[in-house]
């Protein structure tokens, strides 16, 4: 019988974590760990020089935005955040978010929405 030597079976070399990740990883720990952070569902925080980012925007999901009241929460409150923050633009990760793929598109319309909406300022009509 042949013998197995450890180095056959050893896990790939996992790549080491950048700069900008290791930043933002503190950042996000730090964050929680002095309760500014706790993630329930449309609770935000915005970290500031994360990295390589500007900006990093938080939006609690609470157990995961799973129904449509959820997901309107969410939406409205990542909408006036990012609108508070006045960036020129960003990107949404929206994986961890248990959407079916119906409601995908809505979700997405949504957040259009809540987008426009919120920008709307009522200015008086000149009489």
């Amino acid at each position: 019988m042949r013998s197995v030597t450890h180095r056959q079976f050893r896990q790939p070399r996992q790549r080491r974590k950048s700069t900008g990740q290791r930043d933002s990883q503190g950042l996000l720990r730090a964050a929680l760990k002095a309760g500014e952070f706790s993630g329930k569902t449309g609770e935000t925080l915005l970290l500031h020089s994360a990295g390589k980012c500007a900006r990093i925007l938080l939006v609690g999901t609470g157990d995961g935005g799973s129904d449509r009241t959820g997901l309107r929460k969410i939406s409205g409150a990542l909408a006036k955040a990012l609108l508070d923050s006045k960036a020129g633009d960003a990107q949404l990760y929206a994986a961890p978010l248990r959407i079916g793929k119906a409601d995908q598109e809505w979700f997405y319309a949504t957040l259009a929405r809540d987008l426009v909406y919120q920008q709307y300022r009522y200015t008086r009509t000149p009489v």
